[in-house]
């Protein structure tokens, strides 16, 4: 008999399927994998900002970044992300890596001293999709 195909997923059948995806992975990743990173900025009771990351083969994956549009240019995007490479490191990650789209903050993530290592086009309204990675060891220590 063919399993069925189901477009439209309960919360518990896609949660299933995250929970046999995280034991096949536990065999190959290191036990601090899966680690989650959340932190909001909050004004006046109001979220002005938030990040989520999560840490999986010793990289942080910040998976969004977000600023409310009437707070954007005040360095509240540099602040999260500033946070989640520190905490990144209190977790021993050995970098950071990010996505961006076209339309959204390349040029930030630059300035923050992200290198790019990816791009794919070919999105809708000729947007792109930004690879980037910021390497957290110390350098001088990693050569020793």
């Amino acid at each position: 008999m063919e399993p069925d195909l189901i477009t439209d997923p309960t919360a518990q059948q896609v949660t299933e399927v995250e929970r046999g995806l995280g034991e096949y992975d536990l065999q190959f990743l290191p036990g601090r994998s899966g680690v989650a990173i959340k932190g909001v900025l909050v004004e006046s009771d109001r979220v002005v900002a938030g990040l989520y990351g999560e840490m999986f083969w010793g990289k942080m994956h910040i998976r969004l970044l977000w600023v409310h549009p009437d707070r954007r240019q005040r360095g509240l995007g540099r602040r999260m992300m500033t946070w989640a490479e520190q905490r990144s490191r209190e977790l021993g990650c050995s970098s950071v890596t990010v996505e961006t789209m076209s339309f959204q903050a390349p040029g930030f993530y630059a300035t923050l001293g992200n290198r790019q290592i990816g791009l794919s086009q070919g999105y809708e309204r000729n947007a792109a999709r930004h690879y980037f990675e910021k390497d957290l060891l110390d350098k001088d220590l990693a050569d020793e």
